[in-house]
């Protein structure tokens, strides 16, 4: 009874992401106050849905370079699985990013 009484109390439902536009344009305050490593931190967040403690502790060498077989940049996440049985690896192939 007290599990039912919790489940009408506390609904379980999914937020909605925030739209692009807002994310584009706190990033690009961010520019416009001069924090540029803080906007692409932003942005990179926002499309590969990193957390902030995730995009803190990339570094360069998780960056993959494009290729002539792939034409994008990609981040390989060495620790995306809770037990670290698997790499995941993200494709920069937004188109948004092209406007940027």
């Amino acid at each position: 009874r007290a599990l039912q009484g919790w489940k009408k109390l506390s609904p379980t439902t999914t937020r909605a992401p925030t739209p692009w536009i807002f994310a584009a344009l706190i990033a690009s305050q961010m520019v416009l106050e001069g924090d540029l490593v803080g906007a692409l931190a932003l942005i990179t967040m926002f499309l590969c849905y990193l957390r902030p403690g995730e995009a803190m502790r990339l570094k360069e060498a998780d960056l993959v370079r494009p290729t002539p077989q792939c034409s994008f940049w990609a981040i390989n996440r060495r620790e995306s699985s809770k037990l670290l049985l698997s790499d995941e690896s993200l494709m920069l192939d937004s188109t948004d990013l092209l406007n940027l």
